[in-house]
């Protein structure tokens, strides 16, 4: 077994424990790093980049459960690591204080270090956020932090914050790495005809949420007709993503990326991706789309 395989045994047992059933919350605690950087897409009440765990537990995770009935639960649906990278597909399910549903889809990416989790970025159902924790109409209820929760807990410290960076290199990996690295590489303004080029005829597709584009496509024409089609008609200039980083297990390549773009009326439409690509034999076979919801309603609205 590669150096890479051994590792990437290790850091998924590591996540398997820490999505194992009403573990998730302390299993949290003790695998992420004090230090740990995290970052939850968008621009809502629980958005943000934070400095450490203590900053996130307090405003986000610590937080959060205050605004609602009874627990959150997360069930992970997919689990791909490569060395210390890692994505979770997940689904949590939980009912907030004012009798709305908080039913969300997260895909939660993680660079570990030491067997530790050291960055974590969470992509997930933005417009979700606003109708669920919005209080009347539209005034957003501010969470509130509770200072010192994680006092009780040990501290979490890895012996380095340095991330391995071994990748596999089997040919299946090497393949869809390719494939998709190509697209990535594609002319600013194209991606979408980019990735159009690469979809295999029955391509199975999902962008997650439940507004606008959001649902799964069956087939090349339907996704390339139900949602590359009508996202291009809103920009002018077409659509340019950026890969921030890209990593593989087996056939699926997940891709943290940011789009740019503007609108049609000149308003930017810059937004933040995750995409996960299954590759066979050159071709993608299933994407899966994660991005700020909130903010494609908006310019599907314009």
């Amino acid at each position: 077994m590669s150096a890479c395989a051994e590792l990437s045994t290790r850091n998924r047992a590591l996540l398997e424990q820490m999505f194992a059933p009403d573990a998730y919350g302390r299993a949290c605690v003790r695998h992420i790093a004090d230090g740990v950087r995290f970052r939850l897409i968008g621009d809502t009440l629980w958005s943000g980049a934070f400095a450490n765990k203590h900053a996130w537990a307090e405003r986000v995770f610590m937080a959060l459960p205050r605004e609602l009935v009874g627990p959150i639960t997360l069930t992970a649906q997919q689990i791909l690591v490569e060395g210390d990278y890692a994505c979770v597909r997940a689904r949590g399910t939980a009912l907030v204080r004012n009798g709305r549903r908080y039913d969300n889809d997260y895909c939660l990416v993680y660079r570990l270090a030491a067997g530790v989790i050291v960055e974590v970025t969470e992509y997930l159902d933005t417009a979700l956020i606003h109708h669920a924790f919005a209080a009347g109409e539209a005034e957003a209820i501010e969470p509130r932090p509770v200072p010192n929760a994680l006092a009780r807990f040990a501290a979490v410290h890895p012996a380095t914050y340095v991330s391995s960076t071994a990748r596999h290199e089997d040919a299946s990996s090497s393949a869809a790495r390719a494939v998709v690295t190509q697209i990535f590489a594609a002319a600013p303004g194209t991606w979408l005809e980019a990735c159009a080029a690469r979809l295999a005829p029955r391509v199975q597709a999902e962008v997650m949420g439940n507004g606008a584009l959001s649902g799964r496509y069956d087939g090349c024409e339907a996704l390339r007709e139900g949602c590359f089609a009508p996202l291009a008609a809103r920009l002018d200039g077409g659509l340019t993503l950026v890969c921030d980083a890209l990593h593989v297990q087996g056939e699926w390549v997940w891709v943290q990326a940011r789009g740019l773009a503007r609108s049609r009326q000149g308003a930017r439409y810059d937004s933040d991706y995750c995409l996960l690509v299954r590759v066979v034999d050159e071709a993608i076979m299933e994407l899966i789309v994660y991005h700020d919801s909130a903010r494609l309603a908006a310019l599907m609205a314009m």
